[in-house]
């Protein structure tokens, strides 16, 4: 498996440069030929339960299909028209992916996934000088407070 440094994520500022990232250094199952519908799954942000004021600061979301069969994680690019991270629309995303306590989606026709199994990919920033941060979500149940939020970049 290929290594990534710093410059390899700071050149990353849409969803085929992180394809490119993933199949190239890291060595995903991508073909080179792929076309975008074959590798992804849209997501409308009002699918998600975001409030109206919630839903303008999101450009597009999307999630990298499986790449194997019953792959237990998910890995969403979210396009943002922020200049910073907003937090909450960040938690009301993960909130609608997660399972709930009864081990089931929030919505039946959706898939969901155990909180730390997914990664967000999200993309914010002025025109000219997007920057791209990897987010990741572990529990906070014990210390009684919400999902923890990691950012790297």
């Amino acid at each position: 498996m290929g290594n990534v440094c710093a410059a390899d994520l700071d050149r990353v500022s849409n969803f085929d440069q992180l394809v490119e990232l993933l199949r190239d250094k890291l060595e995903w199952p991508i073909h080179g030929d792929y076309d975008f519908e074959d590798v992804v799954f849209e997501y409308e942000a009002s699918e998600l339960g975001l409030k109206k004021d919630e839903v303008a600061k999101i450009r597009e979301i999307h999630q990298l299909r499986p790449l194997v069969t019953s792959q237990p994680w998910g890995v969403f690019f979210i396009s943002l028209e922020d200049k910073a991270l907003p937090v909450t629309v960040l938690r009301r995303i993960l909130k609608a992916l997660i399972l709930n306590r009864r081990g089931q989606a929030q919505t039946p026709d959706r898939q969901a996934w155990h909180l730390h199994d997914l990664i967000f990919a999200a993309s914010f920033g002025k025109s000219g000088a997007r920057e791209l941060a990897f987010i990741h979500f572990s529990d906070g149940k014990a210390t009684g407070d919400l999902p923890v939020m990691k950012v790297l970049g």
